[in-house]
């Protein structure tokens, strides 16, 4: 073999290799950004939810401290004693350190510590063995301020018999008089979330790898087929060239060897572009039936990097782009919560909530969507107050989510009727709709993860909010009956336990 055939041979590997490392290029600047958002987002939303734990069970220890204090004086105001100020007094040290024992064992503080200190910042009781932490300025110990104010932050501790974890901390001065009366501090685990997002960067790390170690063989697998014509030509030409080039190349049916040559030349370019088309379609057949929006976002970004374009495409490459990464946002977010009712892990905040009251204000809410469509809803209660005990948001979210499902399925200038009345000891909700319907046989699968019925797959969603609603309405004891005849129309019939006037 020739120096000569050497290099070819160097210069085609060295092209298969660079066009390779393109693939792998491409692809982790897609992967890794894409990634750092999905993780970054879903650790934002673990934190804020503990973060909000946190203030809601703060807020109800200074609440009954508060209260009791309160108590405290009326008795003292009875036995003709002067009012006492809680700051730095014996008496309310007292009162803080007896509520945390007393507290020891309540449910609702059994998963934190709560750690007390007076004015001065000095430590008055903490409900477990840790290390005092004091992450409020010290500058606020003596300065008169007007608003309540939150200090959270995570540090990592050691304590004497275990190993060093993180730990997730909220301190709130409360006030009195302008002047910090004493700080709370409530501390929880971080260990839960940070084993969560621990295997998420794993998982992310592994399907990274995985991906680009198929996408590495597979981008090999069709430049080599690419280049092959390439190679035939190079071969082609080293045979020429290894014979008498003085001795014609007799071609049957040519007698013009620089035509013939013209003539190989477009053949091969027309085999190569055969062969590109072979391989765009390919790849369109793909992003068909991989139809996750983590494909679609790849293939566009592929298709785009194939050559130069204008800046109109590129944003509209962008835009398309975007909308699918808040899509797969919007499934993710959609499935946390689907899983932490599924795992018992949704706090609820159970409060009384006035079905009437909250059905008026999400009516009045989608009435701007209802009247793009030329659709009429009307809501009609038999009680201005119906109540029921639960989480006023993730009702919210149930009612909002069905009905907004019956504007979305009703055709122009339909109707949605919601009604509300008392049933048996239960609060019973209908929403009716005039639309596309349900076929018999989807009914039982509606709310099933990802089930979309035929009919309405070419409508945007993520086949996830009636699968949230069921979890709602399990988590408040309730139940759903789905009634439907296609082309007429669909009734959806909620039923939430009333609470009694005990």
């Amino acid at each position: 073999m020739t120096d000569s055939n050497i290099n070819k041979k160097h210069l085609l590997r060295k092209i298969h290799l660079q066009i390779n490392h393109w693939y792998v290029l491409i692809l982790l600047i897609v992967l890794i950004p894409f990634s750092y958002i999905l993780y970054r987002d879903l650790s934002t939303s673990l934190y804020s939810n503990i973060d909000s734990i946190l203030i809601s069970k703060t807020n109800t220890i200074i609440n009954s401290l508060n209260t009791n204090w309160t108590s405290e004086q009326a008795s003292f105001k009875q036995d003709g004693l002067p009012t006492l100020s809680k700051v730095n007094h014996p008496a309310f040290n007292l009162l803080a350190k007896e509520w945390v024992l007393h507290n020891l064992d309540n449910p609702n503080l059994i998963d934190v510590v709560v750690q007390i200190f007076d004015a001065n910042g000095q430590h008055i009781v903490s409900s477990k063995e840790i290390p005092e932490i004091r992450i409020f300025p010290s500058k606020l110990l003596h300065t008169k301020i007007e608003n309540k104010q939150y200090f959270i932050n995570t540090v990592s501790i050691k304590p004497a018999k275990a190993g060093s974890f993180r730990v997730r901390i909220l301190s709130v001065p409360e006030l009195e008089n302008g002047n910090i009366a004493y700080i709370i501090q409530v501390v929880r685990s971080l260990e839960v979330i940070d084993t969560i997002l621990n295997k998420i960067q794993v998982i992310f790390l592994l399907f990274i790898l995985i991906t680009i170690i198929i996408v590495s063989i597979a981008g090999s697998f069709v430049v080599k087929i690419t280049l092959r014509p390439i190679e035939k030509i190079t071969r082609t030409l080293q045979e020429l060239s290894a014979k008498n080039i003085k001795t014609p190349i007799m071609i049957d049916g040519s007698g013009d060897e620089i035509k013939h040559l013209s003539e190989t030349f477009y053949k091969t370019l027309a085999e190569l572009d055969q062969t590109f088309s072979s391989q765009k379609r390919f790849i369109q057949d793909a992003s068909h039936e991989l139809r996750t929006p983590l494909t679609i976002l790849k293939g566009e970004i592929e298709v785009t990097l194939k050559k130069e374009r204008s800046g109109n495409e590129y944003q509209s490459v962008l835009m398309s782009s975007l909308e699918e990464i808040n899509n797969m946002i919007v499934i993710i977010e959609n499935l946390l919560i689907l899983v932490k009712f599924e795992s018992s892990e949704m706090n609820l905040n159970p409060a009384d909530v006035n079905i009437s009251l909250l059905l008026e204000y999400i009516v009045k809410h989608v009435k701007i969507l209802a009247d793009m469509k030329k659709t009429e809803i009307h809501f009609s209660c038999s009680h201005s107050s119906l109540i029921i005990e639960g989480d006023e948001s993730h009702l919210k979210r149930l009612f909002l989510n069905l009905i907004e499902n019956a504007i979305k399925y009703t055709p122009d200038f339909g109707k949605v009727l919601i009604s509300a009345t008392e049933d048996q000891g239960q609060i019973k909700i209908v929403i009716n709709d005039n639309g596309m319907g349900i076929l018999e046989k989807d009914i039982p699968f509606i709310f099933d993860r990802f089930y979309r019925p035929k009919e309405s797959r070419s409508r945007s969603g993520s086949g996830l909010g009636l699968s949230i609603v069921k979890s709602i309405l399990s988590s408040h004891n309730g139940t759903i009956k789905v009634e439907s005849i296609p082309a007429c129309g669909t009734t959806f019939t909620i039923f939430l336990p009333i609470k009694s006037a005990n």
